[in-house]
């Protein structure tokens, strides 16, 4: 009964707690540039905002990590944009309320978070010589802050807490637990 209690619990905080407001810039969710060559926001979702993220900010690559059925990114290749898709999913594979909510709760698959890293590397060597980075998820606050945190630790060289500020500042929300979890077991060598 307490598991059942808590989950209804969840159901009932979760929907208050996660209202984070949402700018547009060019119809785009949530655009915010975050270094010389990093942009991060919510899902682009016509060709008129990939062109402008490509012709006007100069993207040239977009990490994808939202689910697929959330949105796609196929208006940026035609233009010329690299898409990366590092989709930050739910552990879990069946379908229904339960699985979902557990998928909120655990850590993603660690096999995408090596993936990130991996890209994260590739920024911080090539520094915007191979053009602008978009890191986006469906609204920009939750897996985007995650990543976007990530960068400024790895590659910007800040520190956990002050990139945790940033992430939250940015509307990164607590009860996405597995991400939380995530970030705290998130290491890093030269802090």
């Amino acid at each position: 009964m307490g598991h059942c209690l808590w989950l209804y619990l969840w159901f009932l905080v979760v929907p208050i707690l996660s209202c984070s407001a949402t700018t547009y810039t060019h119809g785009i969710p949530n655009l915010v540039q975050v270094r010389s060559d990093v942009w991060r926001s919510g899902q682009p979702t016509t060709l008129e905002q990939w062109k402008y993220l490509y012709d006007v900010l100069g993207i040239r690559h977009s990490i994808k990590l939202d689910f697929d059925s959330e949105g796609t990114d196929d208006f940026a290749r035609p233009i010329g944009i690299e898409v990366l898709p590092v989709g930050i999913q739910p552990m879990t594979g069946s379908d229904g309320i339960i699985p979902a909510v557990v998928g909120i709760v655990e850590r993603p698959a660690q096999d995408r978070i090596a993936e990130l890293r991996r890209i994260i590397e590739v920024i911080r060597h090539t520094n915007g010589a191979s053009g602008g980075w978009l890191v986006h998820c469906k609204n920009g606050h939750d897996r985007t802050g995650l990543a976007i945190g990530f960068i400024r630790v790895l590659a910007d060289g800040w520190t956990k807490k002050k990139a945790y500020d940033e992430m939250l500042s940015r509307g990164f929300h607590l009860e996405l637990i597995g991400l939380v979890r995530e970030w705290r077991n998130f290491e890093v060598s030269h802090e």
